[in-house]
């Protein structure tokens, strides 16, 4: 983006944005772990602005600001709502908690099941990629559920573990304990809108689903293609920082 459309984009920020204060919602997980599926659910909420990832860091004030301003370029109800919503899926976003007001942060932690979430990645390397460097993804994988490990110990604001499966396939009971995690007036819903940048690369999942606008109940079954290809992968060892993370984030479940 040149110079001038940034200028542009921040003074109609500055004339147009009421700045008042927001809470913000954190979605802390790894790739291919519903976490655009859970967004458009936040997203379509009356009181929520925000359906995708920013790839912001958050390191100081000015990094505050460009997440708010692309927030307000994005949606049509950033001054009506309550809550600014951010995902945070990969540890180069590096994530300073003490630039926040502590109280205002709410922090959603998601994990999917590690089978099919090597299983999707690995799908989605193989279009772009061979097999033989596959290994770049249970790399990026195991290093992202040890940092998230780090994150749950370590931020303040209130934090909330969600299993991806439940999600899905108990999404009533689930959204419930989101909605009241959150403190919304009303009921978290298992319908969402579609958005301008919905299904578009760099903004989350791409694959026809999330097009529907409701939660998709059919159960995968693994393949034996499938399981051929999770055999390229040492399964062993990250079914172990699988089970490290999750006993971490769901110690109280």
């Amino acid at each position: 983006m040149s110079i001038r459309k940034k200028i542009i984009k921040y003074l109609f920020y500055f004339i147009n944005c009421k700045r008042q204060n927001k809470k913000r919602i954190f979605i802390f997980s790894h790739k291919r772990g519903r976490t655009t599926l859970l967004s458009h659910i936040l997203g379509s909420h009356q009181n929520i602005c925000g359906y995708r990832e920013l790839h912001c860091k958050y390191t100081n004030r000015v990094d505050i600001l460009k997440a708010r301003v692309t927030l307000f370029e994005d949606s049509l109800d950033f001054n009506s709502a309550d809550y600014l919503l951010d995902k945070v899926l990969h540890n180069e976003w590096v994530f300073d908690e003490s630039i926040f007001s502590i109280s205002d942060n709410y922090y959603i932690f998601v994990l999917r099941n590690p089978e099919a979430t090597m299983l999707s990645m690995i799908k989605r390397h193989l279009q772009n990629n061979t097999i033989d460097t596959v290994d770049i993804q249970t790399r990026y994988y195991i290093a992202r559920l040890r940092e998230l490990r780090n994150y749950w110990n370590k931020l303040q604001g209130s934090k909330l573990a969600i299993d991806s499966d439940e999600m899905l396939y108990e999404s009533e009971v689930t959204l419930k304990k989101i909605s009241h995690f959150l403190k919304l007036g009303s009921q978290l819903i298992a319908e969402y809108k579609t958005f301008t940048k919905t299904g578009i690369a760099g903004s989350g999942d791409m694959s026809p689903n999330i097009g529907i606008g409701k939660l998709n109940l059919d159960k995968s079954i693994m393949s034996e293609e499938d399981n051929k290809l999770l055999d390229n992968i040492d399964l062993e060892l990250i079914n172990k920082e699988f089970r490290a993370t999750y006993s971490v984030l769901f110690t109280e479940k």
